[in-house]
């Protein structure tokens, strides 16, 4: 089925370190991410357990996610690991 996030991401900002993930650039107001609490700049490392290497490693595993489901998140923010729960 799957499902949106509602966040825009890159896999590596320009000049910055190189990390696991995906880095988010922008986030749609009142979306999945946003109520989650994701923030612009974090980088995106686990998704429902699993680790997030690139993007197409986020948009798979959403493709199996569904209206309702909660999945568990680990981002980086300001170099620290951040767990977030998001549900769609």
């Amino acid at each position: 089925m799957g499902v949106r996030l509602g966040i825009t991401y890159s896999w590596q900002p320009v000049g910055q370190p190189l990390l696991q993930g995906v880095y988010v650039t922008r986030i749609e107001p009142g979306g999945v991410g946003e109520r989650a609490g994701l923030q612009v700049q974090d980088h995106i490392v686990k998704f429902d357990g699993r680790d997030v290497d690139y993007g197409s490693d986020l948009l798979d595993m959403l493709a199996t996610k569904k209206p309702g489901d909660t999945v568990s998140m680990v981002v980086i923010r300001s170099g620290n690991e951040t767990p977030l729960v998001a549900q769609f």
